[in-house]
C-alpha cells in the first residue's frame, strides 16, 4: 500500500510540474517572444533581420526578402479575414441554436459568458493579426 502511495506521489508531482512548465513556457513565449509580443511591422523587421544575419544577404536580397513578407503577410491576412468572417457566421449560427434550448437563467450567464470569450477572442487577434 505504501509503494503505491509513492508511485502515485510522485507520479503527481511529476505530472504537476510539466503542466506548470508548460503554462509558464506558453506564458513567457507569448509575452516575450518577438512575433508575438510585437506589431507586424516589428515581426516582420525581426524575420527580415534574422535572415540577413543567418544567411548573410546583401541589400538587394533583403529587401526582395522584405516585400515577398509583405505580400506573403498580406495575402495571408486577407485569407485570415476572409476565412474568420465565414467562422463568426457559422458559430453565430451555433450560439444561436444554443440559445434556443436555454432558459432564461441560462441565457444570462451564457451572454456573459460569450462577452467574456469574444474579448478574450479580440485581444489575441488584435496581438496576431498585422494592422
Amino acid at each position: 500500500m505504501k509503494r503505491a502511495k509513492l508511485i502515485i506521489g510522485v507520479t503527481l508531482i511529476f505530472t504537476l510540474g510539466a503542466l506548470a512548465g508548460a503554462l509558464g513556457t506558453r506564458v513567457y513565449v507569448m509575452n516575450n517572444h518577438p512575433l508575438f509580443k510585437y506589431s507586424w511591422s516589428q515581426r516582420k523587421a525581426f524575420v527580415v533581420n534574422r535572415l540577413t544575419r543567418e544567411l548573410a544577404l546583401s541589400d538587394r536580397q533583403r529587401d526582395q526578402i522584405r516585400r515577398i513578407i509583405d505580400r506573403v503577410g498580406d495575402q495571408a491576412s486577407d485569407r485570415f479575414r476572409q476565412h474568420h468572417k465565414e467562422m463568426e457566421a457559422l458559430l453565430e449560427s451555433g450560439v444561436q441554436d444554443v440559445k434556443a434550448v436555454l432558459n432564461p437563467d441560462q441565457y444570462d450567464a451564457f451572454e456573459t459568458f460569450k462577452q467574456k470569450m469574444d474579448d478574450r477572442r479580440r485581444r489575441l487577434l488584435r496581438r496576431m493579426l498585422p494592422k
